[in-house]
């Protein structure tokens, strides 16, 4: 019987007040919980309401994994009573692996488990594939599974799984939507457009707080020369790479933000500091690419170098300059940059 059809013939099926008043409660919860993962945000708001509202509710170990851009990611969160043991959740999870390779390669009808692991009788698992159908195909983006001892899942507990995994399927794939149109399909950080609105933002920041900001606009030296001798290939490794030292930068609160500009060239933000300190962040950047290149293709390290522009925009100076004024001024200094290349300019 589908998921759908078996709510009105469970309700049916009450034959007391007690039972009635039951399944009202349960579809009380199962009404806030598709309300709470529709209002949701973002992506980290849908999964921790998501995980905390069915963990306190079915008393059980509860996590979400999802994979998006080839990278894989898991959320658990465990009902506060501690129902579940370590050893349990060891268990549930060799199960839940199993599942999601199966779920991945299944075409259109992802499997489902749902009862005891046969390593460990005791725990009963339900396990779900989140996906999300458009025009007719299903697009699987991880699982929801719920792991309890020495109880099983009853009819409306079931539908109640099902339900909420639909509902997360369609809010998580929306999210994903969204990511695609604010990230580079290549190296998956920031793209022009996403970018582009912030740095407006920031602008806006800075005039009403007098702080300055700069911009970091380098280009790869020489990148057609990779391409046409070692290939396409090679030249799509340079690019991640160096996105990969970006975002090491990003990470350690050298840069505010960053994004693919357009081919070749990449962008970055510094706030506050002085330019001294903006240019020796570009500077190391420059170094890091010389000394240890891009990365590795077809076993050899990557070489090259880059070239950068930096350039500050200052409130009080400046006053309501355009911003595009700001990216051309930074586009003028990353030109005096490549004509000497593997240099840094400040213009």
């Amino acid at each position: 019987m589908k998921p759908s059809k078996l709510l009105e013939e469970i309700v049916k099926g009450a034959k007391t007040p007690e039972e009635l008043a039951e399944l009202n409660r349960r579809l009380f919860f199962l009404t806030n919980l598709i309300d709470d993962i529709n209002r949701a945000d973002n992506l980290n708001e849908i999964v921790s309401n998501t995980l905390k509202e069915i963990a306190g509710y079915y008393g059980a170990f509860c996590s979400i994994s999802l994979d998006y851009n080839e990278k894989s990611y898991a959320f658990g969160f465990e009902e506060s009573e501690g129902r579940i043991s370590n050893e349990a959740k060891q268990a549930a999870d060799e199960a839940k692996k199993e599942l999601y390779l199966l779920s991945l390669v299944a075409s259109g009808k992802p499997a489902t488990i749902c009862g005891p692991i046969p390593s460990d009788s005791r725990i009963y698992n339900f396990i779900i594939p989140i996906q999300k159908e458009n025009e007719g195909k299903k697009n699987v983006h991880g699982i929801l599974q719920i792991a309890r001892e020495n109880q099983g899942y009853s009819d409306i507990e079931i539908e109640i799984i099902y339900r909420a995994a639909r509902a997360l399927g369609t809010a998580i794939g929306g999210c994903y939507s969204e990511l695609e149109a604010a990230t580079d399909y290549l190296t998956r950080i920031k793209s022009r457009r996403k970018f582009m609105d912030r740095l407006l933002m920031w602008k806006n920041e800075c005039d009403r707080y007098n702080e300055p900001m700069h911009l970091i606009m380098t280009d790869i030296d020489n990148f057609k020369e990779i391409n046409d001798v070692y290939g396409h290939n090679a030249g799509d490794v340079a690019l991640k790479g160096f996105a990969e030292i970006l975002i090491d930068a990003k990470r350690n609160v050298k840069l505010h933000d960053i994004c693919r500009w357009a081919g070749d060239e990449f962008m970055a933000v510094v706030l506050g500091g002085s330019d001294k300190q903006a240019y020796e962040t570009a500077e190391d950047i420059r170094k890091q690419v010389e000394m240890n290149g891009f990365g590795y293709f077809k076993g050899d390290i990557t070489k090259g170098t880059i070239s950068a522009g930096v350039c500050r925009y200052e409130p009080h100076v400046d006053g309501v300059a355009p911003l595009k004024e700001f990216i051309d001024k930074t586009d003028q200094a990353l030109y005096h940059a490549k004509e000497q290349k593997n240099k840094v300019f400040f213009g």
